[in-house]
């Protein structure tokens, strides 16, 4: 690998004396920077994007998980209630 760069640096050594070369050299380095700091931003850009869908996601729910547990336990315990209610109806009136 270090063989094959310093060929290439001896190489490009005489083509950086002509003036278009090293000014060609320039621009696609700055391309390439650009290039570079434009899709950080993007990327950037996804994130913040998924923070504020989830922050939102938080602020729309405001209950807490102590809040559902209770409703999940509410609802645990009132389930058998009402089917043994409505099982009991059925066998007062006969109907199944």
């Amino acid at each position: 690998m270090l063989g094959v760069s310093l060929v290439g640096l001896a190489a490009c050594v005489p083509l950086l004396d002509i003036y278009i070369a090293r000014e060609l050299l320039l621009f696609v380095a700055c391309a390439a920077l650009l290039v570079f700091f434009a899709a950080n931003l993007a990327l950037l850009g996804i994130l913040f994007h998924a923070v504020a869908r989830s922050l939102l996601q938080f602020v729309r729910e405001p209950k807490t998980g102590i809040a559902q547990q209770e409703e999940a336990y509410a609802e645990q315990h009132a389930a058998p209630i009402i089917v043994s209610s409505t099982m009991g109806t059925a066998v007062r009136t006969g109907r199944l």
